[in-house]
């Protein structure tokens, strides 16, 4: 049903589908690729699904290749918590996708107690984040992700390097235990020549 009367709005900028049904499954994120599919004038796309256990990677690739049709994108937000059947597989997907998207200026990711995401998932992420050199602003949320440690933080301060026109990073790692003070150190290479940068949140607590 919002297939078919979304897909007509074909000078639609903006989207946000926002659920907190646990039963929403991998074949409505396909519906959801067929939309933007439809729409590739999209600047802005805001998705949360707040503990839906039925989704899993197939649905995150679902995204993935709705997203591929879009080219001006500018914002992407994606919440998925609590989802126990995403792993480091879904994660590779998003970042190999989002690389493409040179003109993304805000990047909001939510991967919190995502049990199966680990420091791999994350040198995925670093990786694609090189080559989003337009990115102002940057939250990224992988709170009580147990097999998350240093070494994702590492990556992520790789990825940070060639980022100069951030203006706002957010980081939630809160409850990650095995995450070290060496973070800070890895962070803080990635942080050097931030000439543009006004707002730094980084939330370690347990």
């Amino acid at each position: 049903m919002l297939y078919s009367g979304v897909k007509k709005l074909t000078c639609l900028e903006d989207i946000n589908i926002f659920s907190g049904c646990v039963q929403i499954t991998n074949s409505g994120l396909y519906h959801i690729k067929r939309i933007f599919e439809k729409i590739p004038s999209l600047h802005k796309v805001s998705l949360g699904f707040n503990f839906s256990r039925h989704i899993s990677d197939a649905g995150i690739l679902h995204i993935i290749q709705g997203l591929r049709k879009i080219q001006s994108l500018k914002s992407f937000h994606f919440i998925i918590p609590a989802c126990k059947e995403v792993t480091n597989l879904g994660l590779d997907h998003l970042s190999e996708s989002l690389k493409n998207q040179t003109l993304l200026q805000s990047l909001k990711l939510g991967f919190y107690t995502c049990k199966k995401i680990t420091d791999k998932g994350l040198q995925s992420l670093s990786h694609s984040l090189k080559k989003m050199t337009s990115l102002n602003d940057i939250d990224l949320d992988f709170t009580m992700c147990d097999e998350i440690g240093d070494g994702a933080l590492q990556h992520i301060g790789e990825g940070l390097k060639e980022l100069i026109s951030l203006q706002n990073i957010n980081f939630h790692f809160y409850d990650c235990k095995k995450i070290t003070s060496n973070v800070f150190r890895y962070l803080g290479k990635g942080l050097e020549k931030k000439n543009f940068l006004k707002d730094l949140g980084i939330d370690l607590s347990e």
